[in-house]
């Protein structure tokens, strides 16, 4: 829920085919503040504009977590600064229609994940990047370096080979089964369909740790 909403509302018109500038400000419950200011247009439920999230609480997205993996989030905040496109003719960087676009930062900052039965599996200090593409339909995402400071985890091997990880998600999940080995796919044409998540041609993710 959000608490304390601020609103600017100029350029104002009766015509909503036509852009109205706003500048929005909220507090989260539990902790954390979005703010947002742009141009939208009403009569096509469209945004674009600069979008900012500080100290959000990563719990609040417990209920995704859990639909893929028996964990909870016991600490951790969600920062974000970028730009947003919303409805409208809002287009990927390859220029295909989406319903949503962002491009910025995103840092996922002092988390701490348990398993189901409350034992720490994995915590870190900061997940960060400044170069964070993200688009829904298509669903696709974009980073071309990961920062990832301070992280510490707990793995343990049981005498038939089962590990606490593997626990963590549901039997059949297709995360929790051996990966079967394939070939490389090949590297996508500039003209080519959208690679896929995490990926872009010939620019592969780089992943920096520190302590």
């Amino acid at each position: 829920a959000l608490e304390r909403v601020g609103a600017k509302v100029t350029q104002v018109t009766s015509d909503l085919n036509k852009p109205l500038a706003f500048e929005i400000t909220a507090d989260v419950a539990g902790g954390g503040r979005l703010g947002a200011r742009g141009k939208g247009v009403p009569a096509a439920a469209a945004f674009q504009g600069h979008v900012e999230a500080a100290g959000v609480p990563v719990a609040l997205f417990q209920a995704l977590f859990a639909r893929h993996a028996n964990v909870k989030v016991r600490a951790g905040q969600l920062a974000l600064a970028g730009e947003l496109s919303v409805g409208g003719e809002t287009k990927t960087r390859r220029g295909k229609a989406a319903r949503l676009v962002y491009t910025g930062a995103a840092a996922l900052e002092n988390v701490a994940i348990q398993d189901g039965a409350g034992a720490p599996v994995v915590e870190w200090k900061s997940l960060s990047t400044k170069s964070l593409n993200l688009s829904l339909a298509p669903n696709l995402a974009r980073i071309d370096e990961l920062r990832w400071t301070g992280p510490r985890g707990r793995l343990e091997i049981e005498a038939g080979g089962a590990t606490n990880l593997g626990r963590l998600f549901p039997a059949g999940d297709a995360t929790s089964a051996p990966v079967p080995a394939r070939k490389p796919a090949p590297v996508p044409r500039e003209d080519g369909p959208e690679p896929a998540v995490g990926a872009e041609s010939e620019r592969p993710i780089r992943i920096t740790c520190a302590n």
